[in-house]
């Protein structure tokens, strides 16, 4: 038989993955007494077994109705009659498997794939391009047609949500989260993601901080840091440092007299570490401080506005932007800000230790549980919820205000995950709920274009789940949905 070479390569992280599927021959496959069989179990001669898919013999079809053997089996998104499209249509030739919609058979020694796979370039979702690669949708020429493709299970953390996520250049670091809903049901392991092998590592657990939910993490280039979250009843005020390098922790000092707490945020200014906000459990706090991790040391940063929690925070020229959360503003034990006594936002200079407000015109409505990403030299505030009404609005803000995104956006969702991805620069965003409804759509927002660009649907709905961005892929994992805790994920990657 003649042999068959398909070659595959996808840009995920920068990096090129790419796999060479090689089959040559049927000779050492296991056969039937009189020679290779067709579907129907009858001989088929040589010269039919190796003429490949798309060679003039075949026949349009619409269906396995008008197919006859020796390609008995319709490839409806080609429209044409093929030998096979997954493992089970080569059930007559023992050994063999389905590639490029033919029955083929390794040579002794081919790793490319095990005899109980099957590698279908065509129309099956199990096996595209390589063996034991999935698609959530048809493999078309060895590529998955959907954007989204699903990531490893094998070696993944235990299903969780509520836990922290970073990327660090080339792997996903997640970490701590529950396993269940229950208090106590909390987690202080992780595991490590790498997307040029499709494989996971688990993060040691040798001094690892306490286990969490609802604690924070951030990124410094070397190191992931932790900090915070709830155990137990408890608001927590530790941490560690987890470096992915050694796979080592190291704890965090004590925070000198700055509380516990959760539903607060962290950002990184480059060289520190900044908390602020959150609750212990009831109320709102209105303080917080900064770690440096080059001395090892907390500093207390002065406290302004109101408290809040559920609030969004981000790191933009030389300031930390918090907007929006819960908070009480005199009148409302639990106002969504802004409110009519609050205005939405404040910015903290660290170098001047300067809290100032943002412009109150042209801000986004009040909310919580929304999402707050830089993109470019600007803030985009999206979603939310205003304890009335799900959110699928919002505004950028930049040196010169704030200003509406233009519609269409969108459908309405809170608890979902942003990332911003390189090129083209867009903030995507995906999952969450609408009201007790698990969302498992998305969307893009070009900067440029300042317009919206709907993703497919492909992983199932969930809320309280992480996502990364690699630079040129979104990384979802974990979350929960009605079916209880998700181990799983999907990584997206916009053609």
């Amino acid at each position: 038989m003649v042999a068959a070479l398909v070659g595959r390569c996808s840009p995920i992280a920068g990096l090129l993955l790419c796999a060479s599927l090689v089959a040559i021959g049927c000779a050492n496959c296991e056969s039937t007494a009189d020679g290779d069989a067709g579907f129907d179990g009858s001989a088929v001669d040589a010269t039919a077994a190796e003429i490949g898919p798309g060679d003039a013999w075949q026949r349009e079809c619409n269906s396995n109705s008008d197919c006859a053997a020796p390609t008995s089996v319709c490839d409806t998104i080609k429209g044409l009659c093929v030998e096979c499209l997954v493992l089970g249509d080569c059930v007559s030739q023992p050994g063999a498997v389905c590639s490029l919609g033919a029955c083929i058979c390794p040579t002794p020694g081919e790793t490319w794939c095990a005899a109980d796979l099957c590698v279908d370039l065509q129309a099956g979702s199990e096996h595209c391009g390589r063996c034991g690669h999935p698609c959530y949708g048809s493999c078309r020429e060895g590529h998955c047609a959907d954007p989204w493709e699903p990531i490893s299970g094998e070696g993944a953390p235990e299903a969780r949500s509520s836990h922290t996520a970073v990327w660090t250049g080339s792997e996903m670091v997640v970490w701590g989260g529950a396993n269940r809903n229950c208090d106590a049901c909390n987690l202080n392991t992780g595991g490590r993601y790498d997307p040029a092998t499709d494989s996971w590592r688990p993060v040691s657990q040798v001094n690892a901080p306490s286990p969490r939910r609802f604690a924070t993490a951030i990124w410094t280039g070397s190191e992931m840091i932790v900090w915070g979250g709830r155990h137990d009843g408890s608001a927590l005020d530790t941490g560690g440092r987890y470096d992915p390098a050694s796979d080592t922790w190291l704890l965090l000092p004590a925070t000198s007299g700055l509380a516990g707490r959760y539903w607060h945020t962290a950002v990184w200014t480059g060289t520190a570490m900044i908390v602020w906000g959150g609750t212990i459990g009831y109320g709102y706090l209105a303080d917080g401080a900064s770690y440096d991790p080059a001395t090892d040391q907390w500093t207390a940063i002065p406290t302004a506005d109101l408290g809040r929690r559920h609030h969004s925070a981000v790191w933009l020229d030389r300031a930390m932007l918090i907007y929006g959360g819960q908070g009480n503003d005199g009148g409302n034990a639990d106002a969504y800000l802004p409110s009519a006594a609050v205005i939405g936002g404040w910015s903290y200079t660290p170098s001047t230790q300067v809290w100032a407000p943002l412009p109150a015109v042209g801000q986004p409505s009040g909310r919580a549980f929304h999402t707050a990403l830089v993109l470019g030299d600007e803030m985009v505030v999206w979603g939310g919820y205003d304890g009335v009404s799900t959110l699928g609005t919002g505004s950028v803000y930049s040196a010169a205000g704030w200003r509406a995104i233009a519609e269409p956006q969108p459908p309405a969702r809170y608890m979902h995950s942003a990332v911003v991805l390189d090129d083209p620069p867009q903030l995507v965003i995906w999952g969450g709920l609408f009201w007790s409804v698990d969302v498992d759509s998305g969307g893009a927002f070009d900067l440029a274009t300042d317009s919206w660009t709907r993703l497919p649907v492909a992983p199932a709905g969930r809320h309280d789940h992480t996502a990364v961005s690699t630079g040129t892929a979104m990384i979802i994992w974990g979350g929960e949905n009605t079916t209880g805790m998700l181990g799983d994920g999907a990584i997206y990657v916009p053609r």
